[in-house]
């Protein structure tokens, strides 16, 4: 599937005996060279522990040039943040072992952090258990994500 995906093709051989040849044609790579649209400029931090879901949602915002950058905890936001690297957007799940997102963007508001987020949940009354007016989220956007509707708000927000 890789190689098809890459327009080559493999070639096998084999005799009795003297055992198989596999033989991989690859087209040589050619660098074209585009100008870097906006959305390659731009990083998300992708904060979310269903690696499955995470993957899909990489998949959708890697395919229109945006670069993300995955975790699946609060903590692992907080250190990314404040020890490696700056991003232009945050999306991140409300729901996570240890710390939830709420409570990472509070720490992050400590820390004096500020960038667009967008809460993602399958819980539809976080704002009836938590005060959401204390914390900047930019957008709330429901599980499972109508991705049309992510892509669009990730897009308004970058």
């Amino acid at each position: 599937g890789i190689i098809k995906a890459h327009k080559g093709h493999i070639e096998v051989f084999s005799e009795v005996g003297r055992g198989t040849k596999f033989v991989v044609y690859i087209p040589q790579y050619e660098a074209v060279n585009v100008s870097k649209s906006k959305q390659e400029e731009k990083i998300i931090i992708l904060a979310d522990d269903e690696v499955m879901l995470q993957d899909l949602l990489a998949e959708l915002l890697e395919s229109v040039n945006y670069q993300v950058i995955k975790v699946q905890s609060g903590e692992e936001v907080i250190k990314l943040m404040t020890e490696e690297i700056r991003g232009d957007l945050i999306i991140i799940d409300f729901n996570m072992p240890g710390m939830n997102g709420i409570e990472c963007l509070k720490k992050l508001q400590e820390l004096k952090i500020n960038l667009p987020v967008i809460l993602s949940s399958g819980s539809m009354n976080i704002g009836s258990r938590y005060d959401l007016s204390k914390v900047r989220i930019d957008a709330i956007i429901n599980k499972p994500y109508d991705f049309d509707s992510m892509l669009e708000t990730v897009k308004r927000l970058t």
